[in-house]
């Protein structure tokens, strides 16, 4: 079945909530793994409205972006953790989310802007973007592979964020998961996911650890 590995792999990676000694994400991966999340929300803002709408609603409740907070999204936690977030062009961005508005030509500039501040530059994520960001507008098979792709992205970077599982659901339930595909992410995904992975969920959630992160390259 579609996307059945990320359903399993992301129990197996639950194991690993609390570690005892971890080390925290890069700037450039913290990046990578915020604009995954944007992406991810971009394609429940159509496949999934009432959830896209939620958790971006749940991620703009706090004042602003300043400070990791434990009642907070993963989303929010992320937004408070990278350096050089484009806060205006986010919000904003959000903001269509919250009030229902779909205009791929907005969402197209939106993610533009916010990747180049973010400053991630993957070919891959290049690719994810053009299809997402015009997401009416793309043959379903091109959904799929900009899917499937996206949800191996959050699987090796993020399977202990909220917005991972709700993800997941979205694009099984749309049958957008590519039967049988592999990641190239990583010849053995569980070894990121269920270490490092568990450093990042720890890392943004803890306010702690901020000012740790950044210290490892990718």
């Amino acid at each position: 079945m579609a996307f059945e590995f990320i359903k399993e792999e992301l129990g197996e990676a639950r194991m690993f909530k609390d570690p005892k000694r971890i080390n925290v994400s890069s700037q450039a991966r913290l990046g990578d793994t915020l604009y995954s999340h944007l992406l991810g929300l971009q394609v429940m803002k159509y496949e999934n409205p009432a959830q896209a709408k939620a958790y971006a609603r749940s991620t703009m409740r706090f004042a602003g972006f300043d400070g990791v907070r434990a009642g907070a999204t993963d989303l929010h936690n992320l937004l408070a953790s990278v350096d050089k977030v484009p806060q205006a062009q986010v919000k904003r961005y959000l903001m269509d989310i919250v009030n229902g508005r779909k205009d791929t030509q907005a969402d197209r500039r939106a993610l533009i802007m916010i990747q180049r501040g973010l400053g991630v530059r993957s070919g891959t994520t290049n690719q994810m973007r053009r299809i997402i960001a015009d997401w009416p507008r793309m043959l379903p098979n091109e959904r799929k592979v900009a899917a499937t792709r996206l949800g191996f992205a959050l699987n090796h970077n993020a399977r202990g964020s909220d917005l991972t599982p709700m993800y997941v659901k979205t694009v099984k339930k749309g049958g957008l998961g590519m039967d049988q595909a592999k990641s190239p992410l990583s010849k053995n995904p569980l070894v990121w996911g269920a270490v490092a992975g568990a450093a990042l969920y720890k890392a943004i959630r803890d306010p702690r650890l901020k000012d740790r992160i950044g210290g490892i390259k990718n």
